[in-house]
């Protein structure tokens, strides 16, 4: 069986920055290095009604007065789209439960050795 993500070329994802704003729906900023020769930044981790999802860099602009957003940059095929998603929620769980072992490690009581 071939693996389907044989023709994407090698994606390195990041968490540049994880956010705990109150309220926010957004959780994380990330960056994907493809092949090596190309980097993506700024892409977020949204937590939306059915789970975690990203968002691509946008810019935004005015058109016949209403604000349009665009992509930056987006996986033009299915597979490379999955690809990438996988690589960066992949990249913010392992960033999340690195937080709160930390978290967790910093609230244990110190506790002295006897001898």
């Amino acid at each position: 069986m071939a693996n389907k993500f044989e023709n994407i070329p090698k994606l390195t994802a990041k968490i540049d920055q994880m956010l705990q704003y109150e309220n926010s729906k957004v959780k994380a900023i990330a960056s994907v290095s493809i092949g090596n020769v190309f980097a993506v930044h700024g892409i977020k981790v949204i937590e939306g009604p059915h789970g975690l999802f990203l968002r691509m860099p946008q810019s935004v602009y005015e058109k016949n007065g209403t604000k349009q957003y665009q992509d930056l940059f987006h996986p033009v095929t299915a597979e490379a789209r999955q690809a990438m998603d996988d690589m960066v929620l992949s990249a913010y769980q392992v960033k999340r439960k690195e937080m709160e072992a930390k978290l967790y490690s910093e609230e244990l009581p110190f506790q002295s050795q006897q001898m």
